[in-house]
């Protein structure tokens, strides 16, 4: 894509998508300043839980710079990469929007059936393929998480919160399809399973993520949207 641009390619939809990006962009910088500049700010005088697990495990550390800062900042910085260049394909004329949709729409078929299958797998004792699901050196699993007797799930991620936000992209990619009136077989039926595997992740962080996006629709959609829409958006919300 950078290539393309370079030789003079343009996007017609470029503006737009750039619009789409900003609060994204915004937070990524955030989070770019913040991880160059905290950790020497704060060094020694707050105490933090390391990013790798040294011994004696089971203690915070005081924060210091380090690599992870700089990794981290590297991912990030491929993450977004990623995404503007995505979204400058995306915004071409012509381009099968349809078939990228339905692609990720699928994904988040795959992963609820890991998560149902870790579900049963901590139930019942059924079988669960963690030796092919987790097998990055850096990842540290907790595969014996517990609230009282409910099983904590993580699906194919490293933790329930992982998978939790995950799942939020996909309950608000599929309830804007339905409320927009565009939804399919494919979304309507993977709006509820996503949301039942979200609730067994029991992860606090999707619940909130949830919730405020939640009200960040309903806010968009009363004064703002189309009557259809919002009349769309408050059913469903009731």
């Amino acid at each position: 894509v950078a290539l393309q641009f370079f030789l003079g390619a343009r996007f017609p939809g470029g503006p737009r998508a750039w619009r789409t990006l900003e609060p994204f962009l915004l937070m990524a910088a955030y989070a770019l300043v913040s991880a160059i500049v905290l950790p020497s700010l704060f060094a020694g005088s707050v105490a933090v839980w390391p990013q790798k697990l040294v011994p004696p495990y089971d203690i915070p550390v005081p924060l210091a710079p380090g690599a992870g800062n700089v990794t981290q900042s590297m991912y990030l910085l491929i993450d977004t990469a990623l995404l503007a260049g995505c979204a400058l394909c995306f915004a071409r004329p012509g381009f099968g929007a349809a078939q990228v949709l339905r692609a990720y729409l699928v994904c988040g078929y795959v992963v609820v059936a890991i998560c149902v299958l870790q579900l049963a797998h901590k139930l019942f004792g059924t079988w669960y393929p963690e030796w092919f699901l987790y097998t990055i050196p850096g990842w540290v699993i907790f595969p014996g998480q517990m609230i009282g007797f409910v099983p904590r799930i993580n699906g194919p991620f490293s933790e329930p919160a992982a998978l939790a936000l995950y799942l939020c992209g996909t309950i608000f990619c599929c309830t804007w399809l339905v409320v927009r009136g565009l939804h399919t077989t494919l979304s309507a039926v993977l709006l509820p399973l996503a949301a039942f595997a979200l609730a067994c992740s029991t992860s606090t962080t999707g619940f909130t993520v949830l919730a405020v996006g939640g009200a960040g629709l309903m806010a968009y959609a009363l004064p703002f949207a189309p009557r259809r829409v919002a009349a769309r958006v408050l059913m469903y919300g009731v």
